[in-house]
């Protein structure tokens, strides 16, 4: 279900199939580079039709204290001492008893090998006993 800001109301629901008109449409995108432009909240009585152009977010759209913290975020979203931009793992990684890992859990650089086998998809030889590996 699509939620849109009512400009005659000044919040966000369902819009009203008779009255498009007075509905916009605010994606994450949007908000996003509202956010990183540094958007000020909108007069309550003359909501702009393209809030880019604008540069302003609707009243009723989001509480003023959380904007402000979104706009902290997206204007300073490289400062990584205030802000991680996205969950990374910095744990071990949970492990069976006869396994071993390798690099960083979450990366392409992480490797998770059996201290017992060859292989984790079964538990015989990969070559029969006292042949050699090469074929």
């Amino acid at each position: 279900v699509k939620v849109m800001y009512d400009t005659t109301d000044n919040i966000m629901k369902i819009p009203d199939e008779a009255r498009l008109a007075d509905f916009i449409s605010i994606s994450g995108s949007k908000m996003r580079l509202l956010a990183r432009n540094g958007a000020t909240p909108c007069s309550p009585t003359n909501i702009p039709t393209d809030l880019v152009e604008a540069n302003c977010v609707p009243s009723g759209f989001m509480v003023p204290d959380g904007w402000n913290q979104v706009v902290d975020y997206y204007r300073n979203i490289d400062d990584v001492q205030r802000w991680t931009p996205w969950s990374q793992p910095r744990v071990d990684p949970p492990t069976a008893p006869r396994t071993t890992y390798q690099g960083q859990f979450g990366s392409r650089s992480f490797h998770l090998t059996s201290t017992e086998y060859e292989s984790f998809w079964h538990d015989i030889p990969l070559s029969p006993s006292g042949q050699s590996e090469t074929v």
